[in-house]
């Protein structure tokens, strides 16, 4: 996006740059997930997080990012995990937690159908709640083509709150 080849993203963290525009459109919650199978607490402490066989989205990924923010007041680091997979995406992550792999922190937009099927299991952390926006994400010094805007708005316009 950085080199304008891509107009219109979608990302769960925002990046420090000047060159491009952040738009929040959804709220998320990250979550704890682990497989149904597994045996563990339906409450921990955010120290037991140490203890778990984690998988770990990829360097750069905004639930990365987001976890790492939540987990640094706590004074725990991503390397002191005790990872055993680092995966390039929310639905290989999901996958693995399924088959019982490992535990991870996701999105839980990308778990809610396997927490529906009794696949996985979300696990409470005490006193740590992390939620995050989702962004659209533009370039700050180009004007979007038009179709490009109405979907842009389309979708800014969907996420706001309704009156009930």
């Amino acid at each position: 996006m950085l080199g304008n080849e891509i107009l219109l993203g979608f990302v769960g963290a925002a990046s420090e740059t000047e060159k491009l525009q952040y738009h929040p459109f959804m709220k998320d919650q990250l979550v704890l997930a682990a497989s149904s199978r597994r045996k563990i607490n339906q409450r921990i402490t955010s120290r037991t997080l140490l203890e778990l066989p984690f998988i770990l989205r990829e360097k750069g990924s905004g639930t990365r990012k987001s976890l790492e923010r939540f987990l640094r007041p706590k004074d725990i680091y991503v390397e002191q995990l005790n990872t055993c997979a680092v995966l390039g995406s929310s639905t290989a992550v999901t996958e693995a937690v399924k088959n019982n792999l490992g535990v991870s922190i996701l999105s839980s937009h990308a778990v809610n159908d396997a927490v529906d099927h009794g696949q996985i299991q979300i696990i409470d952390i005490i006193g740590l709640e992390m939620s995050r926006d989702f962004y659209a994400v533009t370039p700050r010094k180009r004007s979007l083509p038009h179709h490009f805007q109405v979907f842009l708005k389309y979708v800014l316009q969907a996420s706001e709150p309704r009156p009930e």
